[in-house]
C-alpha cells in the first residue's frame, strides 16, 4: 500500500458554462486543459451549421468572414471550479 506524500493537493475539477451558465454537460467535469478544449470543440461543432450560438444575451458568431473560429463563443464560456459551481447556485 503505498503512503500519500505530504502536502499533495487534489486536482481541482472544474465544470465550463456556456454563456448562458448552464454546464455544457450536466455531469462531465475536467481535470486537465487538454480534454476539456476538446470536449468544447465537439460541443461547439453543432452550431457550426447555423453559424452562431444563441445565447439569452444575442447571438455569438462562429465565423469571421468565412473563417470557422471558436473564440468569439470561447471567450463567452466561464470555466469554473466545482466547489464553486455550488456556491453560485448552478446544479
Amino acid at each position: 500500500m503505498k503512503s500519500k506524500k505530504p502536502g499533495k493537493k487534489k486536482d481541482k475539477i472544474f465544470v465550463l458554462l456556456s454563456p448562458d451558465g448552464i454546464p455544457i454537460h450536466p455531469t462531465k467535469t475536467f481535470t486537465h486543459s487538454r480534454p476539456l478544449v476538446r470536449f468544447f470543440r465537439k460541443w461547439a461543432k453543432q452550431f457550426k451549421k447555423q453559424g452562431y450560438y444563441s445565447s439569452n444575451s444575442g447571438r455569438i458568431p462562429l465565423f469571421q468572414g468565412k473563417r470557422y473560429r471558436l473564440t468569439y463563443l470561447w471567450d463567452e464560456c466561464m470555466l469554473v471550479e466545482e466547489k464553486d459551481r455550488y456556491k453560485m447556485g448552478m446544479t
